[in-house]
């Protein structure tokens, strides 16, 4: 039992001792966030079409998806800021009686952004390349 009380003892006198220990509360400091975030209704999208070519198209704020269809026929290339557009999806598209290529794009920040693409004829690789110029398209993409 003498021994208990010891052990005892010396706990108790060691929180009496670290009781003299000031210790302060504070708010936790926010981390700064690289991004704020940004509400985007899932599946929501804007469709742009060649029409659009030379155009500032506004979508809305929660706009979850951008898709891009251009005509077939032409290898494109297209160039978009990866801090607005993340590329989700590309490929043929194909429907009743059209063919075209798509471009499917996470809207990943407000504001506004570029979308440019270039597109070269595919005559230029056949055997007997022809001397048809390249099509540019580039549409301003701008958040309401």
């Amino acid at each position: 039992m003498g021994m208990r009380l010891s052990a005892l003892l010396i706990v108790l006198s060691g929180f009496v001792l670290s009781g003299c220990v000031t210790v302060s509360v504070g708010p936790i400091p926010a981390t700064p966030m690289s991004e704020p975030s940004r509400a985007v209704s899932a599946g929501k999208g804007f469709g742009l079409i060649p029409d659009h070519n030379g155009q500032i198209v506004t979508v809305d704020a929660d706009t979850d998806l951008i898709r891009l269809v251009l005509d077939d026929g032409w290898a494109w290339k297209v160039d978009v800021d990866p801090a607005f557009l993340q590329l989700q999806q590309y490929g043929p598209l194909q429907g009743q009686g059209f063919t075209a290529q798509f471009w499917l794009y996470k809207l990943v920040r407000n504001g506004e952004t570029k979308l440019s693409a270039t597109g070269t004829p595919s005559c230029r690789s056949a055997s007997a390349p022809c001397a048809d110029p390249n099509r540019v398209y580039s549409v301003t993409i701008r958040t309401r």
